[in-house]
């Protein structure tokens, strides 16, 4: 964070005055201000070797020795920009993956299964007004941890 960002993300507290060294995401331009760190840190990368989302990075290869290449470029980078690497949350050489509602794997990219069961298990329409509810049903807002239908 910037001093100025530092002074203005200031509390007060029994003990003294903080001020906070690095950005939580709590702060309404988090996840934005780390998102476009990321774009521009992994620049000439993405899209070509790996893919980022908010703290998410996914590093893509062919082959074993070329994903170990790709993963070490990216490293370096984070490195380079100050960033570190929790070893407890990567996952590394995996065949699949679950990204953003999607499966990641050698066979494309898919949306996963518990997220199409609900139209998959539809009963058939039997009426005009039953194709018209379907087409209007599946809108779904999802706050938090609330899923509510409208």
């Amino acid at each position: 964070m910037s001093d100025r960002a530092k002074e203005r993300s200031a509390f007060c507290i029994r003990r003294g005055l903080f001020q906070l060294t690095r950005m939580p995401f709590g702060l309404s331009g988090a996840p934005g201000s780390f998102c476009r760190l990321m774009q521009i840190i992994l620049r000439e990368h993405l899209w070509k070797i790996c893919l980022s989302y908010l703290d998410d990075i996914i590093i893509f290869g062919r082959t074993q020795r070329q994903l170990l290449e790709r993963l070490r470029t990216v490293l370096d980078r984070l490195r380079q920009a100050g960033l570190k690497v929790k070893p407890s949350k990567c996952a590394l050489f995996r065949t699949e993956i679950h990204f953003l509602g999607h499966q990641v794997s050698i066979r494309g990219i898919e949306p996963m299964a518990d997220k199409t069961e609900a139209i998959q298990n539809w009963p058939t329409p039997k009426c005009l007004r039953d194709v018209r509810y379907f087409m209007v049903w599946p809108v779904i807002i999802v706050n938090s941890s609330e899923i509510s239908r409208l």
